[in-house]
């Protein structure tokens, strides 16, 4: 079976991986997490089954893809170095 989920679905499983359960999957696992809710919904699969889904790359080799979902704010040079130093 072939499934298509569109980019924005993929991102948004992507930022609910990383919010929920601490995993920063490159966009292709993160795919294969919005594929399975959609079969989920559909009843393909059932809730009460094993589901394993295998993510190999790490969202990090896709920063640009997910640059919307995760904004940069401007930091000063003290919040750089995570406040260990404070500015004189």
């Amino acid at each position: 079976m072939a499934l298509a989920v569109s980019g924005p679905e993929m991102l948004d499983a992507g930022a609910e991986l990383a919010s929920q359960e601490g995993i920063f999957a490159a966009p292709e696992g993160a795919a294969c997490v919005a594929a399975a809710r959609k079969l989920l919904e559909s009843g393909f699969l059932a809730s009460d089954e094993t589901i394993v889904i295998c993510s190999t790359g790490a969202g990090l080799k896709s920063l640009e893809a997910y640059a919307s979902r995760f904004p940069r704010r401007n930091a000063s040079e003290a919040d750089k170095l995570g406040g260990l130093i404070t500015p004189r």
